[in-house]
């Protein structure tokens, strides 16, 4: 996971907790 990605992936964990599972 790349460092862009992984700043993305703190807020797509919130918004979109579904899609992550």
């Amino acid at each position: 996971m790349s460092k862009r990605q992984s700043a993305k992936y703190k807020l797509d964990r919130r918004m979109g907790e579904n899609i992550w599972g």
